[in-house]
């Protein structure tokens, strides 16, 4: 169902636009001032925002503001209710924003025509954004196949600027990748509180020779460390990014072999921990592997 915001401090006016549009199937939120309006807006996100130009606390104007700065609301159609003869905050309203103007007092046949016609340009921008975003995992989708086949299309996964583009600023950049050798084999010999402590040291141990060598943009994946190294986001180091990039990795690389040695030692422990029957097996595993005689 199609949600109404209707912002206005006059209740007669309210009530009024209220009644007539939930007889029309609408469902309706309303506020009696621009804060309030605000904040039903960001808990609701309705489909079109009515609003009264002049009210206490936060005007139809700087409403209007709010919600075109807030990034889940921004395209929000806004329509804007003031007086008869109040040119001057028409154009201001349509200025900063406004999708529609009607002038008090109106009919409701103007109210509906409004509102219709904002619900309609709503449609036609949701389904040109839903089809830009199709087109583009279209040719996302294509490119992969076509880059698997050893092809290459132009432009292929979009990352290339236009041709009539102006670049303000061209970084070059190194993107450092790494992750915990042997880690499947770690992590099945480990339960998951143990993995977990596992990983928490690993990322605070890697994560200080990346953060010592200007390494930014730092995210974590499954077992990896990704870092961008980057002159302009090196803190005024006069290496390259890419000697920092491998700096850094020097660096991870002693991590690896603690990481390593702190898995399988708690794998060790806790198979010292075990009851008899753990030792028995690991007994058998030896004669097995080794060909010797369990005593």
């Amino acid at each position: 169902m199609t949600t109404i915001l209707i912002v206005e401090d006059d209740d007669a006016i309210r009530n009024n636009v209220t009644r007539l549009l939930k007889l029309e199937g609408y469902d309706i939120v309303s506020a009696v001032n621009g804060a309030l309006g605000l904040e039903r807006a960001r808990q609701v996100r309705p489909d079109v925002v009515i609003s009264d130009v002049s009210m206490p606390e936060m005007n139809g104007f700087e409403l209007l503001q709010a919600i075109r700065a807030d990034r889940d609301l921004a395209a929000t159609p806004v329509m804007l209710l003031t007086a008869l003869d109040d040119r001057a905050s028409m154009r201001r309203g349509m200025t900063a924003g406004a999708d529609d103007y009607l002038a008090k007092p109106f009919t409701r046949v103007e109210l509906l025509e409004a509102l219709e016609g904002l619900l309609r340009k709503k449609g036609r921008i949701d389904q040109s954004i839903e089809s830009a975003v199709s087109a583009r995992e279209e040719h996302l989708r294509r490119a992969f196949t076509e880059s698997l086949g050893g092809s290459a299309l132009p432009d292929k996964f979009g990352l290339e600027a236009p041709a009539d583009a102006v670049a303000d600023q061209v970084i070059e950049a190194t993107v450092l990748f790494s992750d915990i050798r042997n880690f499947t084999s770690l992590a099945e010999k480990l339960d998951s509180s143990e993995v977990a402590e596992l990983l928490t040291q690993y990322f605070e141990r890697t994560s200080e020779p990346v953060l010592k060598n200007g390494g930014r943009h730092l995210k974590f994946i499954g077992d990896g460390l990704m870092a961008v190294f980057a002159d302009t986001l090196s803190g005024g180091s006069p290496l390259a990014a890419s000697r920092r990039a491998i700096s850094a990795a020097l660096g991870e690389s002693l991590v690896q072999p603690a990481a390593e040695l702190m898995g399988g030692k708690r794998h060790r422990q806790r198979g010292r921990n075990c009851p008899a029957r753990g030792r028995q097996r690991r007994a058998t595993a030896e004669r097995v592997g080794e060909h010797r005689h369990q005593a």
